[in-house]
């Protein structure tokens, strides 16, 4: 879900930072000042550079990012412990990932959706706050959503406006909500983001720089226990709001180099990050309810007016089904999910759409012009902050959970083939 650039040498210059006392504001104010700031920021382009050290090895990379919109693109030179790689990613309106690595002259490229890279990396780190920057309006990895995504485990003590090589910045210092834990607590989460840390000495404070002016971030630190630092991530030569074109976001394969879909690649290694196998358990990144949890009550609103209440549907199989007219890997999925209320319906399942739109028009106009969305959906305006996405904990989209008579989850995030085989099993076809 994202990738940035790191510098291969470990070192921070002490530099002569004036503080400016008369400015300052509380943790509160000034997250507020740059949620609002950020939120202006309609294209940008920037230098990044990355360092993770771990004992005596070292991996970084360095390039340079560029976004606009929900579209962004990312070209990259990696140092992996000594071995050099280039990368360059590019995520267009349709929402589809593509990666390309050169790594000795050879070429691989993936394909891969938002949601997919999301949960993938929501797995690979306890779901570390990665939805911060893979969902919703934010499917561009925005640097300036790193902030919101570390105070997710971070605590800030405090905040000062600070010089920062020239630029005046919000300084935070913060430190981790996990870092007071016991051993035996710290080996007892196997989905801790943070174990990571505790390899390269343990976790100390983090520091995070934010332009004043402009809401952007410019440095993220982490130190372990002793003061060192063990990941770094700097943003430079920063430009935002000048004119940029779509075209910089499509991207076509070379000739010759075979496309491989992540999910089936992630899945050919032994992970599941959410592809579609119904018996998958995605570890509660999509949702805080998993496979064998009663789903909970809910009443809605349908579009046409009509109150619902998920009971009403007691007695039958029900598919819920998160989703969003503006969400690229939601549309992609539809057909799968109409073949199989027409399929099914009739045999006792109930679709109920929950959207997470915000217009009500443009999302009436889809349905009607999308033959056979005959089931209910249930809108309330109110986008990432509706009601049941909210009750349920949705991080990401699309998502399905499938609901045995009981109203039981037995199967989530179901895609494809996939579908139509869990809602036969569970109506009793196979």
């Amino acid at each position: 879900m994202r990738t940035h650039r790191l510098p291969l040498i470990l070192c921070f210059i002490a530099l002569p930072i004036q503080v400016h006392a008369a400015d300052a504001k509380s943790v509160e104010e000034a997250l507020a000042d740059i949620e609002a700031k950020a939120a202006t920021i309609q294209t940008y382009s920037a230098d990044v550079a990355m360092l993770m050290s771990m004992g005596s090895m070292s991996f970084g990379f360095d390039g340079k990012i560029r976004g606009k919109g929900e579209m962004y693109e990312s070209t990259m030179a990696i140092d992996l412990f000594g071995q050099k790689m280039a990368n360059r990613t590019v995520s267009g309106p349709d929402q589809i990932i593509w990666t390309e690595m050169d790594m000795m002259g050879e070429k691989m490229v993936t394909k891969a959706t938002v949601g997919e890279m999301a949960n993938a990396l929501g797995e690979m780190a306890g779901g570390f706050g990665f939805s911060q920057l893979f969902t919703g309006t934010n499917t561009s990895p925005h640097p300036s959503a790193l902030l919101k995504m570390y105070s997710e485990s971070y605590d800030w003590a405090d905040v000062e406006i600070r010089d920062l090589d020239g630029t005046r910045v919000y300084a935070f210092s913060g430190k981790s909500r996990d870092a007071g834990e016991s051993e035996a607590e710290t080996e007892s989460d196997e989905e801790d983001f943070f174990m990571f840390a505790e390899l390269m000495g343990g976790l100390g404070n983090m520091n995070i720089y934010v332009g004043e002016e402009d809401g952007f971030v410019r440095k993220v630190e982490m130190l372990n226990p002793s003061g060192m630092p063990i990941f770094t991530q700097t943003y430079s030569n920063i430009t935002l709001n000048t004119p940029m074109d779509d075209s910089a976001f499509l991207y076509s394969p070379p000739d010759g180099v075979e496309v491989m879909d992540f999910a089936e690649l992630s899945a050919g290694a032994g992970f599941d990050f959410g592809s579609g196998d119904s018996s998958a358990d995605t570890s509660g990144y999509n949702t805080k309810f998993n496979v064998g949890d009663a789903a909970p009550e809910f009443e809605g609103v349908t579009s046409a007016g009509k109150p619902v209440k998920l009971s009403d549907y007691r007695g039958k199989v029900v598919l819920l089904d998160f989703w969003a007219t503006w969400c690229g890997p939601c549309v992609a999925e539809l057909p799968n999910v109409i073949t199989a209320y027409n399929e099914f319906h009739s045999k006792g399942l109930e679709i109920v759409g929950i959207s997470l739109d915000d217009d009500k028009a443009a999302f009436e106009s889809f349905v009607r012009s999308h033959k056979g969305m005959d089931w209910i959906q249930i809108f309330d305006g109110k986008g990432w902050e509706a009601a049941i996405p909210a009750l349920y904990g949705v991080d990401s989209i699309p998502l399905t959970l499938l609901l045995d008579k009981d109203g039981k989850i037995i199967a989530k995030d179901l895609r494809g083939d996939a579908l139509n085989e869990a809602v036969a099993k569970a109506l009793g076809e196979q």
